[in-house]
Order: structure tokens, then C-alpha cells, then sequence
């Protein structure tokens, strides 16, 4: 069978995901369909499919395979008809949109992009737009407009592309002033941005704990049960405009009004290198270049959607604020101030490492203490005493509002540091980077370091291949064995605990259970986190983590009502709800053999457990390098040891890591 030919039954087995449909369409026989499939997983080094009791399921190099199987064809094609233009781009782009922006934004986004590369094909999705983030980030999609909150994960960048207020809505039938339907009983959105201003806006004005009657998933379905007198909701005007409802609803006047929504194109970072995706941003990002705003108009009714592509402006728990992020404020001064007293020296210049505007947690409250314009400044070894004394002598009194000069972790100093990379980064982690990651370098480094050094922003590279940008590379993620074999121990530290919480709460002991129950509820938190590539951040942190990362919003409510629980029952439900999901997280990153994600009976006692030690099982399994597979599944330094007087020494990290897990290099 010719290649061509191969990658054509393939896409049809990845379209239809059932071996038999394609052995029929594609006239080959079973035999040779499996044949095929693993002469390409043998030739690839993954596998790209999964078969178990559920079905069969692309993998996640499956879904890669997918895009480079269909450019190839698509070349190919070209090619054959005479067409092929080196300097053309041709493919396809996965992009999803809730059907409003279908309507109301694609119109004007895709126009230019299609004009300017007719040879890409639009592989368009729709579907709840709370899951958008979600599915970008787990590259399902290439692309997605979508809401975007008021902080996006460090993976993902946005660019605004439409602006629209929240309006609440009361059926056109109900009798009274718009203030007593303000008072509810209402019908909010299950889940996502609107959820979240919904529920500020009425905390804010409310001195009661509002009735909720239903909690719809998409915005149409809210305003079908709207119309029909159940509840006032609240839907953003754009999708009310475009609303086949919207004869139905009337708009209630709200003061103060909801913060309005905005939603932006978004893509993950590290695609922005890939020549499709750069060409789509490309255009969004021109129009925010050109330095003057781009407006569309849609009137409806008498009322006005703006849309423009626009920088977000700043925003303290999703009000309007004064308050400019440390990143935000650091990033000016690098370019205003540091940049012109340094021109001419090679340097990196970066706001990384300790603060918790580094990871972009800050709020207005964060400048109460250790708070100034901030940035690390990375000089050659000999030049560091030179640099330093030049950059304090021209540095002004102010800036942004703040002192330069300013106490720090206990000590007043300039907001510039100037230092020598290589020893910066042995002092944070205990190792440099760019000279290699070892075994032992990646389990000893804290999650919190890690961090530390791989978020922030590089305001400048300019020291080269081994520059503040290539140590950054190195550690952005764990190697594919090395991360499952962190996750495995995830699922062990779970497995350890998971049936006390019942144990507990059956003898009576509802404060034991309890505890137990927000220890396991850290663990999956942590563990959620690692499986969508993110170190967890310390303690303080991993809350606000996890709410920010896309798609949590049905986890972190189990895991709300597992801690919140009275009893060892409510608490073991949530508690099973939050395993489940995570356990199809597992699947759906294709790490290891897929499982099933239903609780079961632990033995023959009244209790409920994920069996986490399946997951850690099929997870060792997966690994394919012999050392890491011989290692007691104790894991990384963060899940030996939770003291802080440890983990925040790389030294005794390091020790510490060795001695457990039998390392010396």
C-alpha cells in the first residue's frame, strides 16, 4: 500500500473511529486495516489509537498525526494538479467558537484570513463556551474565540476581538418593577466567565444567599427558560442580539452594571511558531499595531454590540481597576528606564523568580509590601559590578507611581538586580539548566521554583543561544517519562489515603474524615494541575491555580462540596465526582493504557475509591526508560516533603531527593 494511500485510510479510521466501517469503506480487510496502523505507530514511536471497553479514541500524537496527514494530502494534491506554490500556506486549522461568535465575530475575523490563504481549510467546532479554553489547551483545537478571563493560563495568548455588556433578562410576560426581578429567583449559567460576573454582582448587592432555580449549561437554553417565566438570567448582549429568544426576554436596567465581557481570539504560545496558526494571529495582531481601533457595528433592535480588537485593560477579581499588574508595571520600566541605561551591553533582562506578580496571582493587595518596579538584570560574570553601578546611578526616584528604591524581602535595595545567569539559576534550582537536566536535577527542583523560572516574561534575550530563553526551554516541561512517573505518584499519595475518609467518618471521628478529605483533595488538585503541564504552585496559590486553569470549573466544585461537606457521605461524593474527572483527564492525554473512571467498592467495605493504584500501575507501565521504572514510586521532592524549610533550599532538596530515590547524578 502506497503512503498516500495509507494516510487516507487513516484519516478515515480517525474520522469514523471503528475498524470495521473503514475495513469496508476502504475495501482492506481487518487483518490489513491493524497491519497498517501498526506499521504507523512502529514508524511514528507512539501509539495512535486506543481500543478498550468504551471504543476506540485518537491518542494525542493521533490527533498530531491527523494535522500532518491532512497537510501532506493536501500538498500532495497540489502538487498533482500543478498548482503547488512554495510560497503559498496550505492545511488545516482547527478553530473553535460558540455558534453567537460564529454569527457575530467570524464574519469579520475569517474574511482577511481567507482572502489572504484560500489554500487553508477551517476545521470550525461549536460548543459550550465555558470548554473552550479547555479544549485549546489540551490541543483538540488550534484556535478558539472565546471569553476570556481576567487572567489567561501562561500557555495560552489572546487578542481581544469583540466587546460585549452583560445584561440581565426577565421573561416578557411577568408583571412588577425590573428591582424585584433583580431580587430572583434567578437562572445562571452552570459554569464559566458569566457564571463567575454573576455571581460577584449579586454577592455585591444582595444581603441574601440568592434562589437559584436552574442551572442551564449553554446561554440559549438559559433564555428558553427565561422566556417561559422560571427566573431572571443573564447572558452577554451579543448572544441575546442574535438570539432566536430575543423577542421573548426584556433586558432589566442593573446599577451598577456587570463589568463588560470580552472575548478574544486565543491560541497556545508555543504554536505561534507554527506557520498556520502565525498566519491567523498575524492578522489580529496587525490591527492592534496599526494604532487605531477596528470597529464593527451590529444593530439589532436598536441596541449596539461594539467590536474591536483592543488590549484588555486591567482588572483586580473582575472589576475595573486602577491597579497595573507587576508584570505590566516591571515591562514598562524595563523599556523605559533600564533599556536606555544598558544599550550596548549584552543582557536578559526578566521579571522571574520569587512574587507572586511573577505567576500574575497579584492584586492591589499585593502592593501593601515588597512591591516596586521589578527586573532581573542578567550581565556577564565580570561585567555584573560594572552594570550595576551605572543602572543605580540613573535610575529615577520614581516610577509608575512607585519608588525605585524600595524594601525588599527584608532589605532596601534598587529594583533592578543585576546578576550573572548561571549563578542565579544554580542559587534558585541548584543547577544550571543549560549545561543539561539531569534525573535527579528534575525530581529535586520544587514545583514552585520551577515555576518561578519557567513564568514571568522576558522583556529582552540578548545573550544567545545560552541565554535566559534557552534555560527557560529546558525546564518548561518534564521529559515524557519523567512526567509520568511524577504522575504516578500522584495517584500514589491518593492511593494511600482514599478509603479513610469513609473509615473515619463510620466510627465517628467526622473531624479525622474531614482533614483526610482536604488532604485528598489537595492531591487531586495537584494532580490535575500535572496532568494539564502545570508545576503547582505553593500552598497560597493552588486554589487560584486550578480555578484558572481552563475546564476546572466542574472539578473545583466536588472538590468544594467534598471539603464543605458535614458528612463522610457528602464528602466521599465529592470526593468520587473529583476522582472521576481526573481520571478521564488521564485518558484523554493518552499517558498510559485508558481505565475505567468509575469509582468502585473498596473490598467489601461501605466505601467508595477511584483504585488510584490501577492509575499508578498502568502509568509505571508506560515508561520506557529503565531507570525511572526501577524507582520507588515516592516521587519528586514536593511529594516527599511538604516543609517549606526544605523546599526552599536546593541543597537539602537535593539531598533529600537522593536519598530516597537511590540517585547520585
Amino acid at each position: 500500500m502506497d503512503e498516500h494511500r495509507e494516510l487516507r485510510v487513516f484519516l478515515h479510521l480517525a474520522q469514523t473511529l471503528s475498524f470495521g466501517r473503514t475495513s469496508q469503506d476502504c475495501h482492506v480487510s481487518p487483518a490489513t486495516l491493524t497491519r497498517l496502523v501498526q506499521r504507523l505507530e512502529a514508524r511514528l514511536g507512539h501509539r495512535l489509537f486506543d481500543r478498550g471497553p468504551r471504543g476506540v479514541a485518537l491518542t494525542a500524537e493521533g490527533r498530531r498525526f491527523r494535522e500532518y496527514a491532512v497537510a501532506a494530502l493536501d500538498l500532495w494534491h497540489a502538487y498533482r494538479q500543478g498548482e503547488v506554490d512554495p510560497g503559498e500556506l496550505s492545511g488545516r486549522l482547527g478553530l473553535f467558537a460558540t455558534v453567537t461568535a460564529c454569527q457575530a465575530v467570524l464574519p469579520d475575523l475569517l474574511a482577511p484570513f481567507r482572502a489572504a490563504h484560500p489554500r487553508i481549510r477551517v476545521d470550525l467546532r461549536t460548543g459550550d463556551a465555558a470548554a473552550a479554553l479547555a479544549r485549546l489547551d489540551e490541543g483538540e483545537v488550534d484556535a478558539a474565540v472565546a471569553a476570556i478571563p481576567g487572567r489567561l493560563p501562561a500557555s495560552l495568548v489572546s487578542r481581544t476581538v469583540a466587546v460585549t455588556d452583560l445584561v440581565f433578562v426577565a421573561g416578557t410576560g411577568g408583571a412588577g418593577p425590573g428591582a424585584a426581578a433583580l431580587e430572583g429567583p434567578f437562572v445562571l449559567p452552570r459554569r464559566g466567565l458569566v457564571r463567575e460576573a454573576a455571581d460577584r454582582w449579586l454577592r455585591g448587592r444582595l444581603p441574601w444567599r440568592p434562589e437559584v432555580v436552574s442551572e442551564p449549561e449553554g446561554h440559549e437554553a438559559l433564555l428558553a427558560l427565561v422566556a417561559l417565566g422560571y427566573g431572571t438570567g443573564i447572558v452577554p448582549r451579543m448572544v441575546l442580539e442574535t438570539s432566536v429568544m430575543r423577542d421573548r426576554v426584556r433586558v432589566m436596567a442593573a446599577d451598577p452594571a456587570p463589568a463588560p465581557l470580552e472575548v478574544g481570539l486565543c491560541v497556545r504560545r508555543a504554536d505561534l511558531r507554527r506557520p498556520l496558526v502565525a498566519a491567523l494571529w498575524s492578522l489580529a495582531d496587525q490591527s492592534v499595531a496599526g494604532g487605531t481601533r477596528r470597529e464593527w457595528v451590529r444593530r439589532s433592535r436598536g441596541a449596539l454590540i461594539r467590536m474591536r480588537f483592543r488590549r484588555r485593560s486591567c482588572r483586580v477579581d473582575g472589576v475595573m481597576s486602577n491597579f497595573v499588574p507587576g508584570i505590566e508595571l516591571s515591562r514598562a520600566f524595563y523599556g523605559e528606564v533600564v533599556a536606555p541605561l544598558v544599550s550596548g551591553v549584552a543582557h536578559s533582562a526578566a521579571l522571574i523568580g520569587p512574587g507572586s506578580e511573577v505567576l500574575e496571582f497579584d492584586t492591589a493587595r499585593s502592593a501593601d509590601h515588597d512591591w516596586g518596579p521589578r527586573v532581573l538584570l542578567f550581565v556577564a560574570a565580570e561585567r555584573v559590578a560594572e552594570v550595576e553601578a551605572k543602572v543605580v546611578a540613573g535610575l529615577p526616584d520614581r516610577f509608575g507611581g512607585f519608588p525605585t528604591v524600595f524594601a525588599y524581602h527584608e532589605r532596601v535595595r534598587p529594583g533592578v538586580t543585576v546578576v550573572d545567569l548561571g549563578g542565579w539559576l544554580v542559587d534558585r534550582l541548584g543547577f544550571d539548566p543549560r549545561q543539561g537536566v539531569s534525573l535527579l536535577d528534575w525530581l529535586s527542583a520544587p514545583w514552585q521554583r520551577l515555576a518561578e523560572v519557567t513564568g514571568g516574561e522576558v522583556f529582552s534575550d540578548g545573550l544567545g543561544e545560552r541565554g535566559l530563553e534557552a534555560a527557560r526551554a529546558a525546564l518548561r516541561w518534564y521529559p515524557p517519562d519523567v512526567w509520568r512517573y511524577v504522575l504516578a505518584c500522584q495517584w500514589q499519595r491518593i492511593c494511600q489515603e482514599e478509603p479513610f475518609v469513609g473509615r473515619c467518618g463510620e466510627v465517628g471521628d467526622e473531624l479525622g474524615s474531614a482533614v483526610l478529605g482536604a488532604r485528598l483533595a489537595r492531591e487531586v488538585m495537584r494532580l490535575a494541575l500535572l496532568l494539564r503541564r502545570r508545576y503547582p504552585p505553593y500552598a497560597k496559590w493552588l486554589g487560584s491555580a486550578l480555578a484558572r486553569l481552563p475546564g476546572s470549573a466542574e472539578l473545583g466544585e466536588s472538590l468544594g462540596a467534598a471539603v464543605a461537606a458535614r458528612s463522610w457521605r457528602e464528602r466521599e461524593a465529592g470526593l468520587s465526582a473529583a476522582y472521576g474527572r481526573v481520571a478521564a483527564l488521564q485518558n484523554r492525554m493518552a499517558l498510559a493504557e485508558r481505565l475505567d473512571e468509575g469509582v468502585r467498592g473498596f473490598f467489601d467495605r461501605p466505601f467508595q475509591v477511584i483504585g488510584a493504584g490501577r492509575f499508578v500501575q498502568a502509568l509505571m507501565a508506560s515508561v520506557s526508560d529503565p531507570v525511572i521504572r526501577g524507582l520507588p514510586v515516592t516521587g519528586c521532592v514536593d511529594q516527599l516533603s511538604d516543609s517549606t524549610d526544605l523546599l526552599v533550599a536546593p541543597g537539602r532538596a537535593r539531598a533529600v531527593t537522593a536519598a530516597m530515590l537511590g540517585l547520585t547524578a
